[in-house]
């Protein structure tokens, strides 16, 4: 058995877009994620049997530095 994993940031209305410390670089897309958005991966990833072991990153394109 395996898991699958996803890793969201910056998610509009949630706890970690309501007090961003000066200096958050934009995000490449030009937005904040939605919950919807999560809500739809996490949907297609447990209807996909073949999916294994993967952490699927919901970043628009910001990068960790």
């Amino acid at each position: 058995m395996t898991a699958n994993a996803i890793a969201p940031a910056l998610i509009d209305g949630t706890d970690m877009t309501e007090n961003l410390p000066d200096g958050v670089p934009r995000v490449p897309v030009g937005r904040y994620g939605r919950a919807a958005e999560v809500a739809d991966l996490a949907m297609a990833v447990l209807s996909n049997g073949y999916l294994a072991g993967q952490v699927l990153l919901m970043d628009g394109g910001l990068h960790p530095t």
